[in-house]
This record gives C-alpha cells, sequence and structure tokens, in this order.
C-alpha cells in the first residue's frame, strides 16, 4: 500500500547556553514574580533565596588564597539544589507551544508533522516564542549547537529564524 502524500516531522534540537549562568536568580526571581513557585514559599523560599544571594567565593592555589569576591548569579555546579533550580526554570518553557517538546536538563527538542506552509509557519512561530521566553527570563539558547533535522522522504529546504 502507498503513501498518497508524505510526511516531514522536523525535529529542532535547542541547547541552552548557560543551564547554570543565571538559572539561580531568575529562578529566584520567577518564583516571587509569578504564580509558578511550584509549592515553594514561605520558609524553604526564603532559605533558598538566602542561598543564591549575598554569595562570595574566593580560590586556593598552592597554600595562597585569592581575596573574596561577590557572586551576582549562578547555580554551584555540583550542587544538589542546581538541577532542581533550573528545572523549575525551565518548567514554563513549553507554555503556548503548539508543537510537541521534549526536555532533558539543558537540551530542548521541538518537533512538529509539516504537511503544509501552514504547519511550517507554526513551528516557526513556536521558535519565535521559545525567542521571547528566553529573554523575558534573560538567559539564551545556544544558536550555534541548534540543529534541525527533517524525518521522512521529502527533501524540505524550509528555513528556521532565531
Amino acid at each position: 500500500m502507498a503513501l498518497q502524500k508524505l510526511i516531514i516531522i522536523i525535529i529542532i534540537i535547542i541547547i541552552n547556553r548557560r543551564q547554570y549562568g543565571n538559572t539561580g536568580t531568575s529562578t529566584l526571581h520567577k518564583m516571587t514574580a509569578t504564580d509558578l513557585t511550584h509549592g515553594i514559599k514561605g520558609k524553604l523560599l526564603s532559605v533558598i533565596g538566602n542561598w543564591l544571594s549575598n554569595r562570595k567565593q574566593r580560590v586556593c592555589i598552592k597554600g595562597r588564597w585569592s581575596n573574596w569576591i561577590s557572586v551576582w548569579s549562578g547555580v554551584l555546579q555540583g550542587s544538589v539544589l542546581g538541577p532542581l533550580l533550573f528545572l523549575i526554570f525551565i518548567n514554563d518553557l513549553d507554555k503556548d507551544i503548539s508543537s510537541n517538546m521534549l526536555k532533558f536538563a539543558d537540551d530542548t527538542k521541538i518537533f512538529k508533522e509539516v504537511r503544509n506552509s501552514t504547519d511550517c509557519s507554526r513551528l516557526q512561530a513556536d521558535l519565535d516564542k521559545l525567542v521571547l521566553w528566553a529573554q523575558k527570563w534573560q538567559t539564551e539558547f545556544n544558536v550555534n549547537k541548534c540543529k534541525v533535522m527533517h524525518v521522512g522522504n521529502s527533501d524540505d529546504c524550509s528555513t528556521y529564524y532565531k
């Protein structure tokens, strides 16, 4: 049985540039400025806020310590709280997105069956919404690592813009 019309599935892989860069303070801001608290409130929210603010760090090399400097953003890599805050941070990434989306760590895949130019336009609109989301929450996607994969037998030459 032959297929009447070929369907193309377009998968776009998006990599968050700074998984832990701005996540801590941005997540805290997001949780206090919106209703996206995920049940975290009161003392627990205060503890997280204290953990993320007024932090300082210094390094020791061969027994000599540097001066203390303030840390303005980010979450300590290797911390237990860091990945949790990142998941909270990106949890609403797919809000108002009509395409399918998969999220894992700092990788996001958005995909859609494309049967016609309208579907292609909807996928582009979803990409535009992702860019607006990133701008709103002061993060960015690593455009150089983003990839587009067409699955199907048709050679679609659509172009997507960041």
